[in-house]
């Protein structure tokens, strides 16, 4: 006798073909054909089955027999009723991202990466293009970057990653920016420029290989012979003299720089690198910048010297003692150097499956509106 079981979830696809009918049936990661046959269930029962329509939420009794999920009875049936209906392609995109995010946490956990939880508000306010708000009388910030604690976890941990929310008051409309977005970051103690390149390289492939194994195989849009080896690498300096932008950041010309493939524009000046980054000389730092084809900028990491008297003498230049000499004295190895790097994830999956905008990531999103309040979306975005 086949075993019956029950299964639940919204329909998102039917067929009805007479005296048979085939339902798709999703729930989370869970996905089921179902077939409803006549001649293999109770006539009343298979009559109860007129009512379901696409976006039905519905409970089955089901049994296999053979290769066919086949219908018993319809325990539970509810109509979709809401004003806002999410399209199925969104839908299919959020249920990829959250596969991408699972292979981003598989990879990690298998190279023996401790996930840590960092700070959303940050002590100190004196930092361009950040929410800033009063934290119990304190000046304070929304985080746009938790390098600096995933940084001091690593040094006494081990490596290190996190994923949270990051948040940039840019009143920006390009299809790359958002207000609040996911950021991966990582940080590995003992360890210089070229291991951070290595790990994100090692982790795009991964993420690639999970997803292209899954039933969102479909969904990818990259060219997989365009990374098989090495990524490639090129220097700031002969890429900016080669576009005329000598000491100016990429900007603009971040996909045409990428070209076809992923590309890591490494050694940038230190007013366009990150002050954490280690000096290589009086002008150019151990810094890499990760640019993927047709989104550009996804990633962007360094080499980072913890010298305290030099992080002492500029904080002090800059004016930062106040807000961020916590970090110079929470250096547990001022002799070791350590690599990091942050990653833009709305970004990756947007070159990992071919989307032209960041908002068609994420259904409810934030730029400088609240996207679920049609009353607020008088402006059109690119």
């Amino acid at each position: 006798m086949p075993v019956e079981v029950e299964i639940a979830g919204r329909i998102t696809h039917i067929r009805k073909l007479g005296g048979i009918t085939f339902l798709t049936v999703v729930n989370g990661s869970a996905q089921f054909a179902v077939v409803c046959d006549r001649w293999r269930m109770a006539l009343e029962e298979f009559a109860k089955l007129a009512v379901l329509r696409r976006f039905d939420y519905c409970h089955l009794s089901v049994a296999q027999r053979g290769d066919d999920l086949c219908a018993l009875r319809l325990m539970e049936h509810h109509r979709f009723g809401g004003q806002w209906k999410l399209a199925e392609e969104q839908l299919d995109v959020a249920r990829a991202y959250a596969c991408m995010l699972h292979g981003i946490r598989s990879y990690f956990a298998d190279k023996r990466y401790l996930e840590v939880r960092l700070p959303t508000i940050h002590f100190g306010d004196r930092k361009g293009e950040q929410f800033r708000f009063e934290f119990f009388g304190l000046p304070a910030r929304l985080t746009s970057s938790n390098a600096l604690f995933a940084d001091v976890y690593a040094m006494q941990m081990g490596p290190v990653y996190s994923i949270q929310k990051c948040f940039r008051a840019e009143k920006s409309h390009t299809r790359k920016h958002l207000a609040e977005f996911d950021m991966l970051e990582a940080a590995i103690p003992d360890a210089e420029i070229d291991e951070g390149m290595r790990v994100i390289e090692d982790l795009v492939r991964a993420v690639v290989c999970g997803i292209d194994s899954s039933e969102f195989a479909g969904l990818l849009r990259i060219d997989r012979g365009s990374f098989g080896g090495p990524f490639k690498r090129e220097r700031y300096d002969v890429v900016a003299e080669r576009l005329g932008i000598t000491g100016r950041g990429l900007g603009q010309w971040e996909e045409s720089v990428a070209g076809d493939a992923p590309l890591f524009v490494v050694g940038f000046p230190r007013g366009l690198a990150s002050w954490t980054a280690e000096s290589i000389d009086n002008q150019y730092t151990a810094s890499f910048n990760l640019l993927l084809p047709n989104v550009g900028e996804v990633a962007e990491g360094s080499q980072r010297a913890h010298d305290v008297k030099q992080l002492q003498v500029k904080f002090h230049a800059l004016g930062l003692n106040k807000q961020l000499g916590w970090y110079a004295d929470a250096i547990a190895y001022p002799e070791c150097r350590s690599a990091g790097f942050g990653m833009g994830l709305e970004r990756l999956a947007m070159w990992l499956f071919g989307l032209k905008n960041i908002r068609q990531v994420h259904p409810i999103y934030r730029d400088t509106r609240f996207s679920e309040i049609p009353a607020l979306h008088a402006r059109k975005t690119p």
